[in-house]
């Protein structure tokens, strides 16, 4: 037995939609600047467990440790290429075909929900950089 895990029902997700409505309030208030941080900061715990997090994956589902180290490695790159695309996370001019213009900004609207199957970096990483982009505030499965 490597872990026992707690099976979660519907009131553990309204739990965790509460929370992270809650965190949205601040959250969506940080600069992008607070927001790379926190991705690198992620970044340097993940290094920090690599050996501990690839045995856990070759163990998990028998991918040969090689083959985890590589997916762990590519995956914690994308955190800090996606700790720099946070601080652009700027809005974007659409000129328009008679007199009028576009301008598109990027705003918070409020919790994300996202299921991912079980890629310790892979999925999750495209998930948490797209809440991160826009300013949400994520809750997983």
């Amino acid at each position: 037995v490597i872990a026992r895990l707690v099976k979660c029902g519907k009131d553990e997700t309204n739990r965790a939609i509460a929370a992270a409505s809650e965190a949205f309030k601040s959250w969506s208030r940080r600069p992008a600047k607070d927001r790379a941080a926190v991705l690198m900061r992620w970044h340097d715990e993940c290094v920090a467990a690599r050996d501990d997090i690839t045995h856990i994956m070759t163990s998990e589902c028998g991918k040969p440790l090689a083959e985890a180290r590589n997916e762990f490695d590519s995956g914690v790159e994308s955190l800090k290429f996606f700790a720099a695309e946070a601080t652009r996370a700027l809005g974007d001019y659409i000129p328009g075909d008679d007199s009028r213009d576009f301008v598109v900004i990027k705003q918070p609207v409020g919790v994300v929900g996202a299921i991912s199957p079980w890629y310790v970096l892979r999925q999750p990483r495209w998930l948490v950089r797209s809440a991160f982009d826009t300013l949400e505030t994520l809750t997983t499965t």
